[in-house]
């Protein structure tokens, strides 16, 4: 746990306020998120080849588990096939972020994105057990065999649908499901029943993030969606590998 305040305080920002994923590489002489990062930057991360950060959904948002990296880069993006999550999503570097840092130090890192804050599903912690565990097998650490139990979609471009009012916020689609063109997938509606809009798929598409806030405005992030996504199933469920 790296995010010790945040932890302890359930909250993604530093007592300074700051955001810890910001701030890297940080300052011995900066703000307590700035010594935070520099600490990590300079005594621990020099001792890693590899890293693999987790994170979950901020705010109301639920993230369908997936793994994030550059799928130009062949060795994030073969990890990020052996990890094994439902979805990989091609995801550029931010600067001032650990990923970003980490790279630029010559270290390959993986980005897994699963579940909401300040909630523990199980099945997100399952897949991102596993995903570790077969990338550590691939690497060596451990022995046993590399499991995977369904298809991986990889999703290279994607978007979120944003909310084209605002109002009582409801989703009638699964996290995770593939939904076609004009499908309805959510609605915003008023207290009284009298104000009502459907938010509608605007092409096919999968869906692995959704905002659970019942109450939106406009332009709300709803629904990250894919925008062009190529299936690739990596291993059939009942297989494993060495």
């Amino acid at each position: 746990i790296l995010n010790v305040f945040g932890y302890l305080n359930m909250s993604r920002e530093f007592p300074d306020g700051r955001d810890l994923n910001r701030m890297f590489p940080g300052s011995p002489n900066g703000s307590l998120a700035s010594q935070f990062a520099h600490k990590f930057t300079t005594e621990i991360a020099p001792l890693a080849d590899y890293v693999i950060d987790f994170h979950t959904g901020g705010s109301e948002r639920e993230n369908h588990p997936n793994i994030r990296c550059v799928l130009d880069l062949k060795n994030e993006f073969e990890l990020a096939k052996v990890f094994g999550a439902p979805f990989i999503v091609n995801s550029n570097y931010l600067q001032h972020s650990l990923r970003y840092t980490v790279t630029q130090m010559g270290k390959t890192i993986l980005l897994f994105e699963g579940g909401k804050s300040n909630s523990l599903d199980p099945s997100v912690i399952d897949c991102g057990v596993e995903g570790a565990l077969n990338v550590m097998k691939r690497l060596k650490m451990r022995s046993g065999r590399i499991t995977k139990k369904h298809k991986t979609v990889v999703v290279e471009k994607s978007k979120w649908i944003r909310a084209p009012h605002s109002g009582m916020f409801q989703y009638y689609v699964k996290n995770g499901a593939k939904v076609a063109k004009r499908t309805i997938i959510g609605k915003i509606l008023d207290p009284y029943g009298e104000f009502e809009k459907n938010v509608i798929a605007p092409f096919e598409c999968y869906i692995y993030g959704i905002n659970h806030a019942p109450l939106v405005h406009k332009g709300d992030a709803l629904f990250h969606v894919s925008s062009e996504s190529t299936p690739l199933e990596i291993f059939k469920p009942e297989s494993s590998i060495n």
